[in-house]
């Protein structure tokens, strides 16, 4: 912590000549005056309080962190607290639990014993503070959170690498993931995008059925005939052709492998599609 402090005043006077002829150095430094001693004083003080302040500032969270564990543990929720802040509203903190490598933000009142799930879309709030604060601890959770999901994706993407469709990028430094659906309106305005994408990075795609079972037939079949596209023209034209309303799947189609995917990635977090990750 930085303190402005009072700097020494030089001495008006001078050391006698005799001082410099028998080698003693001359002290330079004006006495304190009684000013500089409130001042030293006061700010010695100003220091003792804020270390006292930070201390049951400490111990205070530490309680309360307590509290709320002990509230969890009685529930049989086994989870941990990340961080705890001010909501803006007396009487109430935001916490930030951890259950499952994913982080959950709750309303805590005084005593630690009431934890209120925060949806943002559910609290109506006219006072600045808290909206503010409730704000950042939903961001910080959600990019947290959306960390986390994308580490697993991308690891159910190295674990199915034969049929995730790779197209080279003008920039091989980067990776754009995107899981699709063939019959999802809002993915096939992605794969009309695929242009763009490629400019900024390298591109793989995962064709999954999320929606209905003839989006798993349709992504069966997509998979299976992968591998007839080799280069980058060609792999562009298979996928263009997949979203097209004409796009048949091939009858008997082995889907096994599909809706195992597609249950990986509902068990990783995935809630919908299109799904899209940037590295």
């Amino acid at each position: 912590m930085k303190t402005a402090f009072a700097s020494y005043v030089k001495s008006a006077t001078h050391a006698p000549s005799a001082l410099k002829n028998i080698g003693v150095s001359k002290d330079t430094r004006a006495p304190k005056s009684a000013l500089q001693n409130v001042l030293q004083s006061t700010l010695q003080k100003a220091f003792a309080t804020l270390l006292a302040l930070l201390f049951c500032a400490n111990l205070a969270h530490a309680l309360e962190s307590k509290k709320i564990l002990d509230t969890l543990k009685k529930q049989n929720y086994d989870a941990k607290i990340i961080s705890t802040q001010d909501s803006g509203i007396k009487g109430l903190s935001i916490a930030i639990i951890e259950q499952d490598k994913y982080w959950i933000p709750f309303l805590v009142n005084e005593g630690g014993d009431v934890l209120i799930g925060l949806t943002p879309d559910t609290i109506i709030a006219d006072n600045a503070a808290f909206q503010a604060n409730l704000a950042a601890a939903i961001s910080k959770v959600q990019d947290y959170n959306k960390q986390q999901l994308d580490e697993k994706v991308i690891e159910i993407f190295k674990q199915n690498a034969k049929i995730v469709l790779e197209i080279a990028g003008k920039n091989s430094q980067k990776t754009t993931y995107i899981v699709l659906d063939t019959n999802c309106p809002y993915c096939k305005q992605e794969v009309d995008k695929i242009d763009e994408y490629l400019k900024e990075a390298n591109l793989k795609v995962l064709i999954v059925g999320a929606l209905s079972q003839d989006s798993v037939q349709k992504a069966a079949t997509f998979a299976a005939h992968l591998g007839e596209a080799k280069t980058n023209e060609q792999k562009i034209a298979y996928l263009k052709k997949a979203f097209e309303k004409t796009y048949k799947s091939d009858n008997g189609v082995n889907i096994q492998k599909t809706m195992e995917i597609s249950a990986a990635l509902g068990g990783a977090g995935i809630r919908g599609v299109p799904y899209i990750i940037k590295r």
